[in-house]
């Protein structure tokens, strides 16, 4: 039986002087891995089946476990190339009353960031809570029409509404109209389910609901406007400025202008024709002062 000799010698060097910045999750260099499994997998697929030992057979299986453990580091690495590395910042939460991060709180919280509520391309408050879990949405009508929202089977009215720190819920019904507001000046919605009762009072049964409105802090004074068209004869058009105006005084200020015609909502009950229009002109504004 011929004895059957691999021998040589491996060598790899790997540089990243023309890489943009690289992190790695560990010091494994796993594209060097991935090579050599590879190599030693085609050298043992390619020995004459006739001329393999046992020892020769026992090598091959081994190549293998190489080659799919290179393939699984390989896979398993995080590797990142960007000019600068985003550090994302904790979400702070103000809902509870206590400024603590979302992972360290106790009750089951959501939070929709700014960027969120920008890529999803919505105008209406009930339009980005509708698909939040423990939430359900009832709208009455078509758009601008009452709208409630119940949490975790509560009423309506037991779902507190807070403003910038300031409760919004009518002195007479205990309810919030969430079918006239917009996202245009929304920087932040905080969704705290179950009974905040111990700290908001009796009126946050269901949960809470914090909206924060956006600031101008460290920010130049800026503008922006945008136009809107969509169907059934709607448009929104909307203009906003925002920023400091010195060390201590800043500013955010939207407004917004809607209209459509709608649809005839008793169309399918009744023969009339008559649509069920809406139109709405939204101002928001806000003034912070800063007094340290």
């Amino acid at each position: 039986m011929k004895n059957n000799l691999i021998s040589g010698s491996l060598s790899a060097s790997a540089s990243t002087k023309n890489l943009p910045d690289c992190n790695y999750k560990n010091q494994t260099n796993a594209l060097s891995i991935l090579f050599f499994g590879l190599i030693f997998l085609v050298q043992g697929l390619f020995l004459d089946s006739n001329e393999r030992s046992p020892s020769m057979n026992q090598l091959k299986y081994y190549l293998h476990l190489l080659f799919l453990s290179s393939l699984s580091i390989f896979f398993s690495q995080d590797l990142i190339f960007a000019d600068e590395v985003e550090v994302l910042q904790p979400i702070v939460m103000q809902a509870s009353r206590l400024k603590t991060t979302a992972e360290k709180q106790a009750g089951s919280a959501t939070v929709i960031t700014e960027q969120e509520i920008k890529e999803s391309g919505l105008s209406g408050l009930t339009e980005i809570l509708q698909d939040r879990v423990g939430l359900d949405v009832v709208r009455s009508g078509t758009l601008g029409s009452t709208t409630s929202v119940f949490m975790r089977g509560a009423e309506s009215d037991h779902t507190l509404v807070i403003i910038d720190g300031v409760q919004a819920n009518s002195n007479t019904t205990g309810g919030f109209e969430f079918g006239k507001m917009n996202l245009d000046n929304i920087e932040k919605i905080e969704i705290l389910r179950g009974p905040q009762s111990t700290v908001w009072g009796s009126d946050a049964i269901g949960g809470v609901i914090s909206i924060t409105t956006k600031k101008g802090i460290g920010k130049k004074p800026s503008q922006f406007a945008s136009f809107e068209a969509g169907s059934f004869a709607t448009f929104k058009e909307t203009l906003g400025s925002s920023g400091a105006i010195n060390e201590n005084f800043d500013y955010s200020l939207t407004i917004s202008r809607l209209d459509t015609e709608g649809i005839n909502t008793a169309a399918f009950a009744t023969n009339g024709n008559e649509k069920d229009g809406f139109q709405s002109t939204t101002l928001s504004h806000r003034l912070g002062y800063n007094h340290s």
